[in-house]
């Protein structure tokens, strides 16, 4: 088979194939909405755009008959497959008037708190300042450390525990190890370990503790400051003692007074570049 044969059939087979990330069946992931949800949220994460870019330079590269060039881009698109956990939340509020959970997915980060109201406030920071990435989401902590600083009292629950009260600052319930840009939240985190990595820290602290505490996540230096506890499980359960409280999942509000948080070990095959 000719060389441009080959690149042809391998680009149909990635975006026939590897674009769909080959799910299991859509009753895993409770209704077809959520999967669309989740669908879009990974197929943003794993950088699609780039493999366009990176199909578009091969193709060039064939046209003009640079061989050995068309070669090392064959080998930047060799895809293994890979088992992704996936969160599923499952979410009351009393306003809706309904009295069943609301039920949806995702691959990073659920938080609740400051951490959350940050990253909810990137939003409208964004169309205000034109900013992107780090240097967003720490304005928009600035921002929330300010005049809208604040703890989040709850009732918490891991793995079927007894319930503990917090005053919770910020909570972060992970799969992988970043949120906000970048910041190593809880640094350990594996998305394919099976396991719900936990990061939480604990009022009262004043102001002028928890801003560098908060900074000191960029790089993941937090995790031993004293009010910060690190937690692994599999089952969380978060009661809220108000109803108004910042909330997001992989950067989508919430809203909720209790939430129910397990993981779906394995629930996805995806492909990711081996470099």
């Amino acid at each position: 088979m000719a060389f441009a044969e080959e690149f042809f059939l391998l680009r149909h087979d990635l975006f026939g194939t590897a674009l769909q990330q080959r799910l299991p069946p859509v009753d895993v992931f409770h209704d077809a909405a959520g999967l669309v949800q989740l669908l879009r949220k990974i197929e943003a994460h794993f950088f699609i755009r780039r493999l366009e870019q990176q199909i578009a330079v091969i193709h060039a590269e064939i046209q003009r008959g640079q061989t050995a060039a068309v070669h090392l881009h064959f080998q930047l698109l060799v895809f293994p497959g890979q088992h992704q956990d996936i969160g599923r939340i499952r979410s009351w509020n009393p306003a809706s008037g309904r009295g069943e959970a609301t039920v949806e997915y995702y691959d990073q980060t659920l938080s609740v708190g400051i951490d959350a109201a940050i990253g909810l406030g990137t939003t409208e920071l964004r169309k205000k300042t034109g900013l992107t990435g780090a240097p967003l989401y720490t304005l928009s902590g600035l921002e929330q450390f300010g005049l809208r600083y604040s703890n989040y009292p709850m009732t918490v629950s891991f793995d079927g525990a007894p319930a503990e009260r917090v005053r919770a600052i910020i909570m972060a319930i992970q799969l992988g190890p970043t949120y906000g840009s970048g910041y190593r939240i809880c640094p350990d985190a594996d998305p394919c370990d099976g396991i719900l990595d936990v990061c939480y820290a604990c009022g009262p602290v004043p102001r002028a503790v928890a801003l560098p505490m908060f900074l000191s996540a960029k790089d993941g230096h937090h995790t031993k400051l004293p009010p910060v506890r690190m937690r692994r499980c599999r089952h969380a359960e978060l009661t809220f003692e108000e109803p108004d409280y910042p909330i997001q999942a992989d950067g989508e509000p919430v809203v909720a007074s209790r939430i129910e948080v397990d993981i779906l070990p394995a629930a996805l095959e995806v492909w990711h570049p081996t470099r």
